[in-house]
């Protein structure tokens, strides 16, 4: 194990960058209940701020409902 380096508050390198932070969270906004099936809206800045309905029943796995956008070049 090699020696820690003493560096000045907030001055160390570190492995987590900005664009990391930005873009690992997902929101997660107005769920709501119908017929035992729960929707609810869900941000994803790693898809470019995509916004997605997305829903699940107590049977099976959340499922996009909203359709995947296509990326161009």
């Amino acid at each position: 194990m090699s020696e820690p380096r003493l560096a000045p508050y907030g001055t160390w390198p570190s492995p987590i960058t900005p664009t990391m932070l930005a873009t690992s969270g997902v929101g997660l906004e107005e769920p709501w209940i119908e017929d035992g099936v729960v929707w609810w809206l869900e941000s994803r800045p790693a898809e470019g701020g995509r916004g997605v309905i997305v829903r699940s029943d107590p049977w099976s796995s959340p499922t996009d409902v909203t359709a995947s956008r296509r990326m161009t070049s």
